[in-house]
């Protein structure tokens, strides 16, 4: 029986990962993210069956991974971050009004 093209990739032997894995979870996590923002279906959809199938993860791993990526988006990390960029933009902005206030620059 012939093995599929990207068994060579998918396949640990000895419990040793093939150097290209992190590239296939990378595409997989790509994929996962497009078709989800295409479609407005949950990525987890498709992570774990990619993860399960071509990825050759356990039940388990594959279910903790899909949960373990969602964590930094659904706690709000994003909206920290536009708000920490804010913060600075202000900070700087503050900042610099203050030194050409006093220089006498107007703006």
């Amino acid at each position: 029986m012939s093995r599929p093209a990207w068994h060579a990739v998918a396949c640990r032997c000895d419990n040793r990962q093939h150097p290209a894995m992190p590239l296939l979870y990378l595409a997989i996590g790509l994929a996962a993210g497009l078709l989800s923002g295409l479609f407005g279906i949950g990525g987890g959809i498709i992570i774990v069956p990619a993860l399960l199938l071509v990825g050759r993860m356990q039940p388990a791993v594959a279910t903790g991974t899909s949960l373990g990526s969602l964590g930094p988006v659904s706690e709000g990390l994003t909206a920290w971050l536009v708000g920490i960029g804010a913060c600075v933009a202000f900070a700087v902005w503050i900042a610099s009004s203050s030194v050409r206030s006093k220089k006498g620059i107007k703006p």
